[in-house]
């Protein structure tokens, strides 16, 4: 039992030392998905859900248009409570690619044009609300904007 005790040790060392090594690059997803919106927003689903339909070319998704109400904002400059209309493109049958229902809390990464706000991403846009991702977004969002002179 002593000697499969220390075999075991040893073969787990050199993983656990690689995972140390590479401490932050879960959170290149994270920064990749930050750089390439305009807004990042905790929000709950209000009123006005509609499906607008779907789209087969190249990839199936389906395009919903809601309003929500921001609870927080991550990145952009929006109110607490203030209420925008987005348009979400989903990569269709993705694990959700059911529209949120009403009072439901997501996070949104959003691209703007004008008035107008759209998801910046058809897979990774639109996920589920978890406070451990929302604590992790504001971080790596308040690190970017320290290096930004």
């Amino acid at each position: 039992m002593l000697i499969f005790t220390f075999v075991l040790v040893h073969l787990t060392l050199p993983f656990e030392t690689i995972a140390q090594n590479k401490k932050d690059s879960d959170d290149d997803t994270l920064r990749y998905y930050l750089s390439k919106s305009d807004a990042v927003v905790v929000a709950k689903v209000a009123e006005g859900l509609q499906s607008i339909g779907f789209d087969y070319n190249p990839i199936p998704v389906n395009v919903n248009s809601f309003h929500i109400q921001v609870i927080d904002s991550i990145k952009g400059n929006f109110a607490v409570k203030e209420l925008i209309s987005v348009k979400v493109t989903r990569a269709y049958n993705l694990c959700q690619s059911l529209p949120p229902e009403r009072e439901e809390k997501i996070v949104l990464f959003l691209k703007g044009s004008g008035d107008s706000w759209f998801s910046a991403d058809k897979w990774f846009a639109m996920q589920p609300y978890s406070l451990t991702l929302v604590e992790q977004l504001k971080q790596i969002q308040g690190q970017a904007l320290k290096k930004t002179p």
